[in-house]
């Protein structure tokens, strides 16, 4: 149950808005250095900003304070505006979801298999990834046309074959970029910001070009060998569709109303990118069009993390409760991570506190998950108990404790790290299954096995 302090911000007065403001402040101004990097956070209620602070600097050598407005990579929730500018023309009736994607890029090298717009958005098309390659730094320097980076995995087999599995990537993005500049007949940062940031409001949010003039934009840092330095170089051109957009803490709270009010899109199809789909094996994916979907402290999520080169990004929406929590900072190895600063603020709402609220297992539900399971032939977790707590082993490796968060659900119990085991129970009430999954995606699913006749059970990888 969400504490009052969440019906104070949305039906009461300054007065408790303030008293959230400084609650939340406390929250966040921790994870903060204030003479380092910084970023900017916001807390969204009822499309009511309750929350909205800047920490740490914008560009460190010129001692310039980060401000609230400041312009910040967005990294991969440019998926999300990929995923939207599809499913616009998906509206328009110019693409559709089962088409295959050779209907629009007849050259493009399928391996033989029919590769979907749909299987694209939620990848589910098995396509390797292109930042998967040894040489990808120093292909990361030089600039590349859309066809030459989808060359990068031309003959590269697919991990699996399309829609049989999940595997993260960006080089499916890139390509419905692709799909989207042969449609539109535009650039792909062209028909964005003339056919969705513009007309929406959103005047601070770009393709980020690397010879661009953005106003306000925050220098982006990394951390050398314990060394504040200025973040790696990257062509621009290289995260195009998948990652490239750059943007501000409002300009997300327009794009989020602007979505839920059917303004980008028909309602129906923003449901369809809002659900995640179940894998073949019945796993869910925590995918759905360009957002990820799972829970979080007991409560729904729609929301999706973001790296680019100098730059973290995280906006997480609890769509049951009106609340967005948009955290964006200039260091991709120094700050604090946003999808921290995200957990650690909607913790705080739901719970009143910041640290995990753990669930008390009783000694059957702890029974029902103690055993071990077959990720692969010569890999394996444990699930043990000593003293009434759970712990994790996987191999030879060290046991870990975890804590429950609900009657299957099982985390670290020492860091906050946002991974989750998921267990899956059997007709006779003890687990059969059980899936990992980091930031809402499976990385495995494997199976208890069975002693019985002494075989190990079957095993599955849902991702990696």
């Amino acid at each position: 149950m969400l504490l009052v302090v969440l019906v104070f911000a949305t039906a009461c007065g300054p007065a408790e808005r303030d008293d959230l403001a400084v609650r939340l402040d406390a929250v966040v101004v921790p994870l903060f250095a204030p003479h380092r990097s910084g970023g900017v956070v916001l807390v969204a209620m009822d499309d009511n900003v309750v929350f909205r602070r800047a920490y740490g600097m914008a560009d460190v050598e010129l001692e310039v304070a980060m401000q609230p407005d400041h312009v910040l990579g967005t990294g991969s929730i440019t998926k999300q505006f990929t995923a939207a500018a599809v499913l616009k023309l998906v509206a328009q009736g110019r693409i559709a979801l089962d088409d295959d994607v050779r209907t629009f890029l007849p050259d493009f090298n399928t391996h033989g298999h029919r590769i979907t717009i749909d299987q694209l958005l939620s990848h589910t098309s098995g396509l390797p990834d292109f930042i998967d390659r040894e040489d990808f730094e120093a292909l990361s320097r030089t600039d590349h046309s859309v066809s030459e980076i989808l060359a990068l995995t031309r003959d590269v087999p697919l991990h699996f074959e399309p829609g049989q599995g999940f595997r993260y990537s960006n080089s499916g993005y890139i390509l419905l970029g692709a799909v989207i500049e042969h449609v539109s007949g535009r650039s792909y940062a062209e028909y964005l910001e003339e056919q969705l940031f513009r007309p929406l409001g959103m005047h601070d949010t770009w393709y980020g070009d690397d010879t661009r003039i953005i106003p306000r934009r925050a220098r982006g840092y990394a951390l050398r060998n314990g060394r504040l330095v200025r973040a790696e170089y990257l062509s621009m051109t290289l995260p195009h569709a998948a990652g490239a957009v750059f943007s501000t803490v409002d300009d997300m709270v327009t794009w989020d109303v602007a979505l839920r009010s059917g303004t980008v899109m028909p309602l129906d199809l923003l449901e369809a990118a809002w659900s995640p789909r179940i894998l073949p094996d019945g796993t869910p994916s925590g995918y759905g069009y360009g957002w990820k979907l799972c829970a979080f402290a007991g409560r729904p999520i729609v929301f999706h993390g973001g790296f680019v080169n100098g730059y973290l990004a995280n906006a997480t929406r609890l769509p049951d409760d009106g609340i967005l929590v948009v955290a964006l900072v200039n260091n991709d190895s120094d700050a604090p991570d946003p999808s921290l600063i995200a957990r650690r603020i909607i913790r705080y709402l739901v719970t009143g506190s910041t640290d995990i609220q753990p669930y008390n297992l009783s000694e059957t539900e702890r029974a029902a998950l103690v055993g071990r399971y077959a990720i692969g032939p010569d890999d394996m977790l444990q699930i043990m108990e000593r003293d009434s707590v759970l712990y994790r082993r996987r191999n030879a490796g060290d046991a870990q404790p975890l804590v429950a968060l609900g009657p299957t659900q099982l985390t670290p119990a020492e860091e906050d790290v946002g991974w989750t085991l998921e267990f899956i129970l059997g007709a006779d009430g003890t687990a059969a299954t059980v899936w990992m999954s980091l930031g809402c995606e499976p990385r495995f699913t494997a199976r208890r096995i069975h002693t019985l006749d002494g075989e190990v059970g079957e095993s599955s990888t849902a991702g990696q």
